[in-house]
C-alpha cells in the first residue's frame, strides 16, 4: 500500500516540474517583442491624437450606423 501512494505521489508531482530550467525558456517571448519593434531606436516624438471635433465626429456617425449597407454602392458611383 506504501508503494502505491509513493507511485502515485512521484506522479503527480512529476507532472509539476517546471520547464522553466531549459536555457531557451522565455526565448518565443523575447524574440515576438523584438520582431515587432518598428525602430527600436527612434527617438520619442510628441504623439498626437486625433483632433477633438474629428473623434467627436467619428464616434457620432459611429453611433448612428445601424450596421446595414445602403442601396448605392461605391462600384456604381464610380461606374456612372
Amino acid at each position: 500500500m506504501n508503494k502505491v501512494i509513493v507511485v502515485i505521489a512521484i506522479t503527480l508531482l512529476g507532472g509539476c516540474a517546471r520547464e522553466s530550467l531549459r536555457s531557451d525558456h522565455g526565448y518565443s517571448v523575447r524574440h515576438n517583442v523584438a520582431v515587432q519593434a518598428f525602430n527600436p531606436n527612434a527617438p520619442d516624438k510628441d504623439l498626437r491624437g486625433m483632433d477633438g471635433a474629428k473623434a467627436e465626429a467619428a464616434y457620432q456617425n459611429y453611433l448612428k450606423d445601424d450596421g446595414k449597407m445602403k442601396d448605392e454602392k461605391l462600384v456604381n458611383k464610380i461606374s456612372n
